[in-house]
């Protein structure tokens, strides 16, 4: 059954906007399938199990449970769950480690540990007594509060932890562990059993024990991500709180063949690989070729040798390539004559269909003001048909949501034709909407759902839980959208500043907590279990 504190969410929606959360809440009855559902009867009292406790992040508070851990998933899906250690119940000398899995009477089928990854969860600081973040929370919170989001990385050995790599956050709080497990293609359904241990430092004797139960489903999903969760990271934001490492790189000038460049190479490879490995796309506005007008030309080599093993799926373990990279634009392209502007689109477009790129590589256009006035769309679809003209298969996606998109006729000829309906990727209706009128049939284009507007639609940021997050990929489903556009993937504030509990974010910069380049969100993970949900 889903978890009963989301059917009376969805309820209060159903109760606004009709059909659709109707429609919401009974495909959200599935959920429970995926880890929303309630914990299984425990199976009995575990002795020494003091020192670990299964915890739940929920709503910027790590809630304490009594009761096993519960997994349930598919082949190739990967589960996450935290698990709360008593620093003053484990000896320096301790280890921590993760067991084999097993299905109950038959010893063949087993789950290797090898296949969890370990991080530490640590704590950023938000500002929580926000009445924007109450109303919708229902979370009354007296003042600035640390919440626990960024993960770090750790690497054990042969799936044992020692107790020293840890960190010391709080003397009376929990330490608190993010972990990993994926499971593999191959992998026989059933419901297995394992466990976190706290052992001795010979690994003999075991003095604490959290019973894990894992129920493997007989589905695999397909490596091919067919909800693009989509992140857009501006330069401005990696000079912010990368300065060391981008401060002496011009972005149009990044090549992966200078040793100048090496660094900041680094770390975009690690940003990207991390996001791809969580069934996610990240792009970096202001990469892009080098491009001369007169007389026009664009060279590529570099550009290419940046981003083609991201879009080509070779720099990473599963060959699976990233499902969105907007074409790049040219710095001031817009102050550029209308002939110019075609001239590069042309010349791009026609380079990223030779790539095999175009069709995850749509034009994004910004919105350019604000898109409340009748004037401003008109004038933002202008700028779309001028761009659609360009190549007969470059795709335009505008900030409008279809309701408001207008194609050509007498009174307006500077409009998109209709024919390139098909071509116009627009914004998915939020949760209230006003039915289009203007298609006499089904739109053949993609929609993507908006997380930037206001209005009524999901909202997710640092300070809500896995379930606001998770909702995008329901609300994408239901909406027969393929996209999610997130912005703004690094934390607007500094290390000592409270952050927007509205905020999501995707990165932390990893020497806030004294580790190089960025550190995983908790927010990350949830958004991989969102597009997995949409599996």
């Amino acid at each position: 059954m889903i978890d009963q504190s989301v059917r009376r969410t969805l309820k209060k929606y159903a109760a606004r906007s009709g059909a659709l959360a109707l429609a919401l809440l009974a495909t959200a009855s599935l959920v429970g399938c995926f880890g929303f559902g309630k914990p299984a009867p425990k199976a009995g009292p575990m002795i020494g199990r003091g020192a670990l406790t299964a915890i739940a992040l929920d709503s910027g508070r790590a809630v304490a449970s009594d009761g096993d851990v519960v997994l349930r998933g598919s082949r190739n899906e990967t589960l996450g769950f935290s698990v709360g250690l008593d620093p003053k119940s484990a000896a320096p000398t301790s280890l921590l480690r993760v067991t084999d899995f097993a299905i109950a009477g038959n010893p063949n089928s087993r789950i290797s540990a090898v296949d969890v990854a370990w991080g530490q969860v640590m704590p950023v600081p938000v500002d929580l007594n926000r009445a924007g973040y109450v109303r919708q929370s229902g979370v009354q919170a007296a003042s600035v509060q640390t919440v626990p989001r960024a993960i770090i990385p750790l690497s054990p050995t042969s799936s044992r932890l020692p107790v020293t790599d840890l960190r010391r956050v709080d003397t009376d709080a929990q330490t608190l562990l993010w972990l990993d497990h994926s499971i593999r293609t191959e992998t026989t359904p059933g419901v297995y059993t394992g466990a976190v241990e706290l052992v001795s430092a010979d690994a003999k004797t075991v003095t604490a024990r959290l019973p894990i139960s894992l129920t493997v489903y007989d589905l695999a999903l397909p490596d091919r991500r067919n909800l693009q969760v989509f992140g857009q990271a501006t330069w401005a934001e990696l000079l912010r709180h990368f300065p060391e490492t981008f401060e002496a790189v011009t972005p149009k000038l990044v090549s992966r063949a200078d040793a100048r460049h090496a660094k900041a190479v680094a770390l975009l490879d690690r940003m990207v690989k991390i996001t791809q490995a969580h069934r996610l796309s990240i792009a970096v506005d202001r990469l892009q070729p080098t491009a001369k007008w007169n007389p026009f030309s664009v060279d590529w080599r570099d550009f290419d040798a940046l981003i083609g093993p991201w879009l080509d799926g070779s720099a990473f373990a599963d060959k699976e390539p990233l499902g969105q990279w907007p074409l790049p634009s040219i710095d001031n392209l817009d102050n550029y004559a209308a002939s110019a502007l075609r001239d590069y689109l042309s010349n791009a477009a026609a380079h990223f269909d030779a790539k095999d790129w175009l069709d995850r590589a749509p034009l994004w256009l910004s919105p350019g003001g604000n898109l409340d006035s009748g004037p401003a769309r008109q004038r933002l679809l202008e700028r779309a048909a001028r761009s659609l003209s360009a190549h007969p298969r470059l795709r335009v996606a505008v900030p409008l949501e279809v309701d408001a998109l207008r194609f050509a006729d007498n009174a307006a000829p500077t409009l998109p034709p209709r024919s390139d309906d098909d071509r116009l990727i627009a914004a998915s209706p939020g949760l209230i909407y006003n039915a289009p009128t203007q298609f006499a049939g089904p739109r053949r284009a993609p929609t993507f759902v908006r997380t930037d507007a206001s209005g009524v639609i999901a909202r997710a940021g640092v300070g809500g839980d896995e379930r606001d997050v998770r909702v995008w990929a329901w609300l994408a489903y239901v909406r027969g959208a393929s996209i999610i556009h997130f912005d703004n993937l690094l934390p607007e504030t500094g290390r000592e500043q409270s952050a927007d509990p509205n905020a999501l974010t995707w990165f932390y910069p990893g020497r806030w907590f004294g580790v190089d380049g960025p550190v995983p969100s908790l927010q990350l993970k949830w958004l991989r279990r969102a597009e997995q949900d949409f599996e």
